[in-house]
């Protein structure tokens, strides 16, 4: 299970940075949310108020940081499939699959040999260079290497590796 040690292309490259930057706001808004929560706590405990209003304060300390904690998790569990597709770590899963059809501008629809169908959406396959895009045959035998998140809801990655050394990455979908 060793993935190809080929580096990503530029086009590859801004479509992982791409797909990063999103769910890293929602680590940083999350970070965000902790320490203002944590800031309000501290103010609170310090303020000269009553001890019902003290109370109502570090209950909604606690729901601002236990808010900033899972917008912070889930972003990052959306990350980290992607890193580890960008430094060219171990996939989970390796599988051989066939390429059935394109189902439209960016997804190619594959097969594997159980018959389970899957969709990948991304940049356009790039040669082994990385410089330019290649042609897709329809019904060729690819590998596929994916990468699952911590998180069902977050979309898997996944990279197929054609015979001639040409990929393609994106996510994964179950087909409509």
């Amino acid at each position: 299970m060793s993935t190809p040690q080929t580096p990503l292309s530029r086009n590859e490259q801004m479509w992982v940075t791409e797909r990063v930057n999103a769910p890293g706001w929602g680590v940083f808004y999350g970070l965000v949310a902790i320490v203002f929560g944590i800031v309000l706590a501290i103010s609170s405990w310090m303020a000269d108020i009553s001890q019902a209003a003290l109370i109502i304060c570090l209950i909604a300390c606690a729901f601002i940081i236990g808010l900033g904690v899972w917008i912070t998790l889930r972003a990052a569990t959306r990350i980290t499939p992607l890193q580890r597709l960008r430094k060219g770590r171990e996939p989970d899963h390796v599988d051989d699959v066939e390429i059935v059809t394109i189902s439209d501008l960016r997804g190619m629809v594959l097969r594997y040999a159980n018959g389970g169908e899957v969709t990948l959406r991304g940049p356009a396959p790039t040669p082994a260079e990385g410089k330019d895009t290649v042609p897709v045959s329809l019904g060729e035998t690819v590998t596929l290497s994916s990468w699952v998140p911590a998180n069902k809801s977050a979309p898997m990655i996944g990279r197929i590796d054609f015979s001639d050394g040409a990929r393609a990455i994106g996510e994964l979908e179950e087909p409509l």
